[in-house]
């Protein structure tokens, strides 16, 4: 049996030797494909390392784009507008000029020129003359008037500088707008077969409110409606038909239309 045992012996560590020899090559197998995969998922593994850097190099040779500042907003520029007007005045004075040329009221006609700015501010320069045809008179007691046949023409031609507001804040096509300003009036009386001295020519200085709405019809026109009411103190002297109706102010009140045209 001895020689028998010995082969079979034999085979049998064959057997556990080539057992051995597997697991040892799974094992190191194993080891390998976990070193592999812990490779793969290390973010700084030496090859990502080095495409990082490729990256980051090539971003610092790029010319650096400057930026660009926003557009400032467009301001609305300065305007400059002229203008003409006619409108009717009544005066202050109203019994010397209802005594004098039949009627306290009378057209007006005129023109002028306007600067407006952005924020608001208008400057407005005007001119406008009344003119009238009458006669010259007595006032005698109760203020009774009698005409002497005498005939005579009255002109009055105020110089007006306005500065005021436009209310663009309502609308960009309606604005409303209202000033304040200075006044110097030339006042005019001629009349047939005076004599040296008896004809006046002189001139007084007042001030003025002024309010109105302005509509723009085109894209350079404009139109608006204005009442205007003024005085002028001491205008009158201690003659003639004022002084009898004890009436000094030269100023009154006027509504205007304008047409305006430019920016």
């Amino acid at each position: 049996m001895r020689p028998a045992v010995i082969p079979r012996l034999a085979a049998l560590g064959l057997c556990v030797a080539l057992v051995l020899t597997g697991r040892v090559e799974a094992s190191a197998q194993s080891r390998q494909d976990e070193e592999h995969e812990g490779h793969e998922d290390n973010p700084l593994d030496s090859s990502n390392l080095r495409g990082l850097r490729v990256v980051l190099s090539e971003q610092s040779r790029r010319p650096v784009q400057p930026t660009r500042p926003a557009p400032a907003q467009s301001r609305e520029p300065i305007g400059v507008r002229g203008f003409g007007l006619v409108g009717v005045n009544v005066f202050a004075a109203t019994n010397s000029f209802e005594a004098v040329l039949g009627s306290r009221s009378g057209p007006i006609f005129g023109g002028g020129a306007q600067v407006t700015l952005p924020i608001g501010l208008y400057f407005e320069a005007a001119a406008w003359r009344f003119s009238a045809d009458g006669e010259r008179v007595f006032i005698g007691p109760g203020d009774e008037v009698f005409p002497l046949g005498i005939a005579t023409t009255v002109r009055v031609t105020p110089l007006e500088i306005t500065a005021g507001w436009r209310f663009r804040t309502i609308s960009r096509r309606i604005v409303p707008y209202a000033g304040a300003g200075f006044d110097s009036y030339r006042y005019e009386e001629t009349a047939d077969f005076a004599e040296s001295g008896d004809d006046l020519d002189e001139r007084f200085t007042g001030y003025h409110i002024v309010g109105g709405i302005e509509v723009r019809l085109y894209r350079l026109v404009h139109a608006s409606g204005e009442v205007a009411w003024s005085s002028v103190p001491d205008a009158f002297g201690e003659s003639g038909a004022a002084a009898e109706f004890g009436e000094d102010n030269l100023g009154g009140t006027s509504i205007r239309f304008k047409i305006l045209v430019g920016r």
